[in-house]
């Protein structure tokens, strides 16, 4: 199966600290099964929070392995558009979240996250998120 999950800084911190819970194994699946996905993004959330030469070892080692996505000029003007439809519908979310759900949606990808950002994102947009049901289709509507 391809690489088709793209996994938010908060997964990552949660993995770290509970390795054995729930996101730390469904985590470390992913990673197993070759479908984590690492944003450039996100890379730089984990690097600015990396706090030993160990830490940052690991961290070079998942850059290494995973597959890496960054957004390109598209997907920027796309994220700013969303952010403005966002607000315009009273909600209030992270720039970063804003442009991660871009990226996951113009990739055709299911994004991981914990940030409760992206539960509000995905009220409005069409961003797929990981072991949660999609949401219902506009048409017509």
């Amino acid at each position: 199966m391809p690489a088709d999950v793209l996994v938010d800084t908060s997964v990552w911190v949660e993995s770290t600290r509970r390795p054995d819970g729930e996101t730390g194994k469904t985590f470390t699946a992913l990673v197993s099964d070759d479908r984590a996905v690492l944003a450039a993004p996100v890379w730089t959330e984990l690097r600015i929070g990396a706090r030993t030469p160990k830490d940052i070892e690991k961290l070079q080692t998942y850059r290494a392995e995973l597959s890496w996505i960054e957004p390109n000029t598209r997907t920027w003007e796309r994220a700013g558009e969303m952010g403005a439809r966002l607000k315009q519908s009273g909600v209030t979310v992270a720039t970063i979240d804003v442009l991660l759900a871009q990226l996951a949606i113009d990739r055709g990808i299911t994004l991981f996250s914990l940030d409760t950002d992206f539960s509000l994102i995905a009220k409005h947009e069409p961003v797929k998120l990981y072991g949660r049901p999609a949401r219902p289709s506009q048409a017509g509507i």
